[in-house]
């Protein structure tokens, strides 16, 4: 299996916005993320999560190779017209992270050890 690189724009889905909110003590930039309108689910445990299923597609360029996309659940999807399915929202792609083929290892140098320590360079 290949090592995938996932690029995901959130300001893609639905009614989403950056805006600084002030805590106690400091100011920090939040990304708001509407849940029912974005289908996330809030586990009891606190987790929050967007499901996205991945589209294979061979026109894309730049070596990407698929596209992501809202997962909907089949109960939903059935209840979508063809123009709300045509219509969600491309939310990133896919594509195969490239890695550096090791180079053979070369035997290591002979050193000559060093008399006079006043050369060094450090």
């Amino acid at each position: 299996m290949s090592n995938l690189s996932i690029n995901l724009n959130l300001k893609s889905l639905k009614n989403v916005f950056v805006k600084n909110i002030q805590g106690k003590s400091e100011s920090k930039r939040c990304v708001c993320i509407p849940i029912d309108e974005n289908s996330l689910f809030v586990s009891e445990f606190g987790g929050i999560y967007l499901s996205l299923a991945a589209w294979e597609n061979s026109k894309l360029k730049n070596g990407k190779t698929h596209l992501i996309k809202p997962f909907i659940p089949k109960p939903k999807r059935d209840l979508m017209s063809q123009d709300e399915l045509k219509n969600l929202p491309v939310v990133g792609d896919v594509k195969p992270v490239e890695q550096k083929k090791e180079t053979p290892k070369s035997e290591p140098e002979q050193t000559t050890p060093v008399d006079d320590m006043d050369d060094l360079p450090f």
